[in-house]
């Protein structure tokens, strides 16, 4: 059986101090997603008053408004960084691929990479020895 105990302390003689934590957590233990919903609403109308939330909330859609266009902005901008990055490591492979004496088309990064890494490779250890 559960019981709830009440912590009492006497502090004077005329005064009992309550630690009502306990039970204020018990409590908040029991209220979980949708309720929270409507203490949040309850409070907003006591803080706010009915006429003000929604303006509230006219100023909160346009802030999310806001903050999504930026957002998209940003993600427009990292891609175009991307996108010309690639072209310019693209080219700067070609380039190198060429002075190696290695023909660049038909393969991707990768494959020019490790062509490009084999025959530094393979010139390296000539010149070494």
């Amino acid at each position: 059986m559960n019981t709830v105990r009440y912590v009492c302390r006497q502090t004077s003689k005329y005064e009992v101090d309550l630690n009502l934590y306990p039970l204020i957590n018990k409590v908040l233990l029991f209220i979980s997603g949708a309720e929270w919903i409507w203490i949040i609403v309850i409070v907003g109308v006591l803080l706010f008053g009915a006429k003000k939330i929604p303006e509230l909330a006219r100023s909160l859609g346009r802030a999310t408004g806001e903050y999504e266009k930026a957002r998209l902005e940003a993600e427009r901008e990292i891609r175009g960084y991307r996108a010309d990055g690639s072209k310019a490591s693209r080219e700067k492979l070609e380039a190198i691929a060429k002075t190696l004496g290695i023909d660049p088309s038909g393969k991707d990064d990768d494959e020019l990479r490790e062509e490009i890494e084999r025959a530094i490779g393979s010139s390296g250890s000539n010149g070494s020895k």
